[in-house]
């Protein structure tokens, strides 16, 4: 804990319990209760949801405290069953989803059976000094990711010899109407 940080006691406390589960080598569902500071509503959505190119999901998220990504608990059935369908660039429908999970189970699941083997988040660590957390990202550069960029019909500019993402897709464009 640095010094530079003023908190009061239950907050202390609260930092400290955080810790210890963000210390352990097995993945611990952290609600966003024991965070020792206030998030935005934005940062307590499912980022599996999100990158499936679901509507955003706040119920039932947790985080993990090991990769540092939130996660929700409800089970969904694979991507390629879920609707709104997704649809190409080209307005097509998207056939090609092996850049997702094809589990039924909860995204907390899915992130530790598929995506974590896959590197497809970072695992960031959280910078305690300002009372912020910086949550595990999106790695557009990934494989998984650059295969749901050609699942969307998404053109990739290289720079050099490697091929880089170009960042986040805006889901309500590729969702069938």
């Amino acid at each position: 804990m640095r010094p530079n940080i003023h908190m009061t006691d239950g907050e202390r406390a609260a930092l400290e319990r955080f810790l210890k589960q963000a210390s352990s080598d097995t993945c611990i569902p952290c609600s966003f209760t024991s965070f020792p500071f206030p998030l935005k509503k934005r940062s307590k959505s499912c980022q599996v949801c999100q990158y499936k190119l679901k509507k955003p999901t706040w119920k039932d998220v947790v985080m993990c405290a090991v990769h540092g990504v939130r996660l929700c608990l409800k089970v969904h059935p694979p991507r390629s069953m879920v609707q709104p369908e997704s649809i190409k660039c080209d307005g097509s429908d998207v056939t090609d989803f092996s850049w997702t999970s094809p589990e039924t189970a909860s995204c907390w699941d899915k992130f530790h059976i598929f995506y974590a083997g896959h590197g497809l988040f970072s695992n960031k660590n959280m910078d305690l000094t300002q009372k912020k957390f910086k949550f595990g990202a999106v790695q557009y550069s990934s494989n998984l990711y650059q295969k749901k960029y050609a699942a969307l019909g998404i053109s990739v500019k290289k720079k050099g010899l490697k091929s880089k993402g170009v960042g986040l897709i805006m889901t309500s464009n590729h969702w069938k109407k």
